[in-house]
């Protein structure tokens, strides 16, 4: 693991890590400290996961014929899915289930957003890690083994004892998210995760901006999950389903923008959403509802409707108004 986070700090350069930080709005020494956590998290979160019973029996199912280096069916063993999707699933098939809790709590920890630095280092640390497999010639259980000892490595370096304590308290949120997650079906956190983009999506066709105008609905309504995550319990259901940003999985997307394109559907999304909550965690109803309502109102204020060259128009149009009013009416008890 040691020559993971050396090889990825040569990718990151000094200047491209100005740039992140910019992006991300903080400094560069803060982008380097969360970049070797993360690279840390994921390579702990995968020896774990191979180390449980039902890991082992995922790594023991795979072909013993299997020409080596091949990655792809080793995550998708170990996680259910391969890493060639969507940010979303290439987030969960590095650090698992309870990705979105952990970031959460490093975001909070570390002063500002890691979903995006996650989303641009997990490709990258899959790379590394087939180039390594196939650079070594490893099968699968070659491969885990290469993981072990770069861990073990990684821990003896008393420089490494900050991340490490870090990575440790992550992987223990991670765990107690996980936990959290056996209290709902797949359906009903999909619901939930859904609920956002079906509040957004309703407001943004009410009334339709032009690109210029829905880039900027589509960066307010994610500004909202952004907020989120600096205030809400890293182990709450709130973290659990945005605690990544407002990225969809594969499965998701498709859900969204197949079976849910009617006024109706996108309602009873969130109303079933709603519903869950109300049922399973009360606690975080009204935290819920305000998300909701935000994504709505943020997505409306976003940008002018009506108007000619950017001159007149209002901030938010008659149309968008009833969008809004029909998302809270979806919220109601």
């Amino acid at each position: 693991m040691d020559s993971l986070v050396r090889s990825l700090g040569d990718l990151v350069t000094a200047e491209n890590t100005t740039k992140l930080a910019k992006f991300l709005h903080t400094d560069a020494a803060s982008v380097g400290k969360a970049a070797k956590v993360l690279i840390a998290l994921s390579v702990a979160s995968m020896v774990r996961k191979a180390a449980t019973p039902t890991g082992a029996a995922a790594m023991e199912s795979l072909p013993q014929e299997e020409a080596p280096g091949m990655l792809k069916s080793v995550f998708s063993a170990l996680w259910g899915q391969a890493p060639d999707e969507t940010p979303a699933d290439q987030r969960k098939t590095i650090f698992g289930s309870g990705v979105n809790s952990m970031l959460t709590a490093l975001t909070q920890r570390l002063g500002f957003n890691l979903a995006p630095l996650a989303d641009s280092l997990t490709p990258r640390i899959g790379e590394l890690l087939l180039r390594a497999s196939r650079d070594q010639g490893l099968d699968a259980s070659g491969f885990f083994t290469m993981l072990q000892q770069g861990q073990q490595e990684f821990q003896k370096d008393p420089a490494n004892a900050e991340t490490i304590a870090i990575v440790r308290e992550t992987l223990a949120i991670g765990d107690q998210a996980l936990t959290l997650r056996e209290q709902f079906t797949e359906a009903e956190l999909e619901a939930i995760h859904l609920a956002p983009q079906a509040a957004y999506w309703l407001v943004a066709q009410a009334s339709l901006s032009g690109i210029r105008g829905t880039i900027r609905e589509m960066k307010a309504a994610s500004q909202v999950g952004i907020d989120l995550m600096k205030t809400v319990p890293p182990v709450s259901l709130m973290a659990l389903a945005f605690g990544g940003g407002s990225g969809l999985s594969a499965a998701e997307e498709e859900e969204l923008l197949e079976d849910t394109r009617s006024e109706d559907d996108l309602l009873d999304n969130i109303r079933a959403a709603s519903a869950v909550i109300a049922a399973k965690a009360p606690d975080e109803l009204e935290i819920f509802r305000t998300l909701i309502r935000e994504v709505a109102q943020k997505t409306a204020e976003a940008a002018k409707e009506g108007g000619f060259l950017g001159i007149g128009g209002v901030l938010v149009s008659e149309k968008e108004r009833a969008a809004i009013a029909k998302v809270e009416a979806a919220l109601a008890p």
